[in-house]
C-alpha cells in the first residue's frame, strides 16, 4: 500500500513540474513577442495586424509577419534581420 501512496505522491509532484514549466515557458514566449513588436517600433513600423511565432526559444528569434513583409527578430541581442522584406 505504501509503494501505491508514493507512485501517486510522485505523479502529483511531476504533473505539477510539469504544468509550471509550461506555464514559465508560455510566459517567456510571450515576453519574447512583446521584446520584438518594441523593437519593430523602434524602428518605425507599424505593428498592428501583424502576427508573431518565436521559432527559436532557446536563440530568441521572433519571426514577425506584416503586410510590410516578415522580419526575423533576436531579441537576446536586440538585432533585427529581413526576411523577404517588401514581397
Amino acid at each position: 500500500m505504501k509503494s501505491l501512496v508514493r507512485w501517486i505522491v510522485g505523479i502529483f509532484i511531476l504533473s505539477i513540474g510539469v504544468l509550471g514549466v509550461s506555464y514559465l515557458q508560455k510566459r517567456f514566449d510571450a515576453s519574447d513577442i512583446r521584446k520584438a513588436y518594441e523593437a519593430l517600433e523602434k524602428k518605425g513600423e507599424k505593428v498592428e495586424g501583424c502576427s508573431a511565432e518565436v521559432v527559436s526559444r532557446s536563440r530568441g528569434h521572433v519571426l514577425v509577419r506584416c503586410r510590410e513583409g516578415d522580419w526575423l527578430i533576436d531579441t537576446v541581442q536586440g538585432v533585427i534581420g529581413e526576411e523577404n522584406h517588401g514581397n
